[in-house]
This record gives C-alpha cells, structure tokens and sequence, in this order.
C-alpha cells in the first residue's frame, strides 16, 4: 500500500522534470559575433539567407541641435564637401564589391580633410580629435589597402567617425543632395553594427555588396550646418526687405 502510494505521488513529478529538460533542451540561440555564415565576420562564408533583406526598418531626422557653436570656414565647408564627394565614392566601391577606385578615392578625401584642419576652429577640433584621428588613420589604410574584405572594415571604423563629425558640423548646406547615415544592424564585427553615410534612396550595404545590397535597420537624414542655415535665413530676410 506504502509503496503504491508513493508511486502515485512521484510519477507526476517525473513527468513534470521530463517536460522541462525537454522545453530547454528545444531553445536554440544564435551568435552572430561568431558565426561563420555571416558575410560581416571577416571568415564568414558568402551565403546568406535573402529573408534577411526584409528587416523592418526605422527612419528618423537627425536634428541641428547637436552641432557645435564653432563651424567652420567657407573654405572648410568646401573642402568637407569634397571630402564627402571621396567617402560616399568609396562606399559606392564597396557596395559593387569592387576597390578599383577607392585607394584613389581616400586620398582624394585625406587631402581634403587636411583642408578642413587647417580652416576648423581649435575648439572643434578638439572636441571631435578622437573621431578626427581615426578619420586620417582609416583614410590612410584605404588609400594603401587591396584586399575587398580588410577595406571593409577600415570603411567601417572610417564611417563610425566620420558620421560622429558631420553631426558636429553639418552637411554643407550647398551639398547637392540629402545624406543619410544607414545602420546594417547586422554587422556585429564592425563599429555601432554596421553605420554609413549615403546619399539618394537606394539602399547600398557597403558592408555586404550584391549578397545583402539593400539590408539596413534605421535610416537618419543628416541635418545641414546650422551657420549654412542662418546664412540663408539671412538672405531671405534681405530679398523680402527689398
């Protein structure tokens, strides 16, 4: 009778720990700093899964609040312009799987950046030096640079500052065309998970090319210099005094 009965009560609880090992046991979870299918590890393999291009995807307006009091000069403008001009080139480059131009490219951009140097005010200088020094090391890598997969990465750390800068300042308010800062979202092995700076509507992942050309997480329209913008409130201003 003893025995019947402790049968009964410990066959529930067996049952009960079964289920449980095998619930957590069926839990899977995916790391993808470490996996090797992951076009954005340096040794990861092409493959993809194209579902990846469907990711949902957040637009947002990045404000003239944060720019800093000290712009820079017309010649600066310029010159920020020009360096522009070579970035977005050299993500074009990247995007297409190709190098072909981009060693040319970065010093087309490290010339124009030491324009801009030498027109920016000491004070922004300073307050952007550690996204200022890794902009002239990363140009100098890409301008030296031969392999697809190393210029990515350098592309990377070069963008992250680069982004970080263009806040600071602004677009140049005479620059042709809006710029965004794109997130990959699924670059883990690269600065913020995969950040940078393009113009026009078409989405073009320098990070993975033609295997993940349109995949990207938020979008952010950079906000033009907030001294371009006084400049032209002050032209209106005039015209409608006349």
């Amino acid at each position: 009778m003893l025995s019947r009965v402790s049968n009964q009560q410990i066959l529930p609880i067996l049952i009960t720990l079964f289920l449980l090992l095998a619930i957590g046991c069926g839990s899977k979870t995916v790391d993808l700093t470490t996996s090797q299918d992951h076009p954005a590890n340096p040794s990861a393999q092409q493959g993809i899964s194209a579902d990846l291009h469907n990711m949902p995807t957040a637009e947002m307006h990045e404000g003239a609040g944060g720019h800093s009091s000290a712009e820079l000069s017309p010649d600066g403008t310029e010159a920020l312009g020009t360096m522009l001009d070579a970035y977005l080139a050299i993500g074009k480059q990247l995007a297409s799987d190709t190098m072909e131009d981009v060693n040319a490219k970065a010093h087309v951009m490290l010339e124009a950046f030491h324009t801009v140097k030498g027109e920016a005010p000491a004070e922004l200088w300073s307050a952007q030096e550690s996204h200022t020094n890794t902009i002239h090391d990363t140009g100098h890598q890409l301008g030296d640079l031969s392999d697809l997969k190393a210029a990515r990465i350098a592309y990377g750390a070069l963008s992250s500052s680069f982004k970080h800068f263009i806040a600071a300042v602004g677009v140049p308010t005479n620059y042709e065309e809006p710029v965004y800062s794109y997130v990959c979202g699924m670059a883990p092995n690269f600065p913020e998970a995969g950040i940078w700076l393009q113009t026009g509507e078409s989405v073009r992942n320098p990070y993975f090319g033609s295997a993940m050309l349109g995949c990207h997480t938020m979008k952010t329209q950079m906000a033009a210099s907030s001294a371009g913008m006084s400049d032209m409130e002050d032209m209106k201003l005039h015209k409608h005094s006349h």
